[in-house]
């Protein structure tokens, strides 16, 4: 089983909280991830074939004429041997989760003027709460339906953000940033797999201060 890539979609309530320099980010978020795969998997097949095997019954000598003269006494018989080879067999799928995640990250504020710059680190802690129904995965026997999943698993991804914000009011700030995320557990609850997910993310925010 190879990935090839996954994309995500995010639903977020953000909250933040603003102790000069130092901030505090968390919220609500819903995401779904979706993805690619190229699934594999080998497939035994048995060719048979049809072998004439000889047995020697006995051995003796014939004298004629002074000469002797070895004789051999055999038998055939007819055997079919089944040789095991292997195809591989291939197919792409297509895998949808969804997700309950808490961020929170603790971040140090550049203040400027007409702009801020908030460097942050933190975990995502994300909930595994719903797996597509035709979900597939590759294992010895087959490609079958992904039945090694156990839900309701919770995530702790370590990540770091890079955050611009300008103000546009007394209210109202605009942010843009960069997001990197790692996954320390894989999706698949399974020794045959274990993938780590980590992830760019770029976002663009309209913030109320209260």
């Amino acid at each position: 089983m190879k990935y090839k890539n996954a994309r995500a979609v995010s639903i977020s309530i953000p909250f933040t909280a603003n102790f000069r320099p130092f901030t505090i980010s968390s919220g609500l978020m819903i995401e779904f991830l979706t993805t690619a795969l190229d699934l594999s998997y080998r497939k035994a097949n048995y060719n048979s074939s049809t072998v004439t095997i000889t047995d020697t019954l006995d051995v003796y000598y014939v004298t004629k004429n002074g000469v002797t003269e070895k004789r051999v006494l055999t038998s055939s018989r007819d055997t079919i041997i089944k040789t095991k080879v292997y195809s591989i067999i291939k197919k792409s799928a297509s895998n949808n989760y969804t997700f309950i995640t808490i961020p929170l990250l603790f971040g140090y504020e550049f203040d400027k003027k007409t702009y801020n710059i908030t460097i942050a680190a933190g975990a995502y802690m994300s909930y595994l709460g719903v797996s597509g129904k035709n979900n597939t995965i590759s294992s010895d026997s087959g490609i079958v339906n992904e039945n090694t999943l156990t839900l309701h698993r919770i995530f702790i991804s370590p990540a770091t953000s890079l955050q611009l914000s300008i103000p546009i009011s007394q209210r109202f700030d605009i942010s843009a940033g960069l997001l990197y995320r790692y996954s320390l557990l894989s999706i698949q609850n399974s020794n045959n797999y274990h993938t780590s997910y980590q992830s760019f993310t770029t976002h663009l925010s309209l913030f109320y201060h209260f």
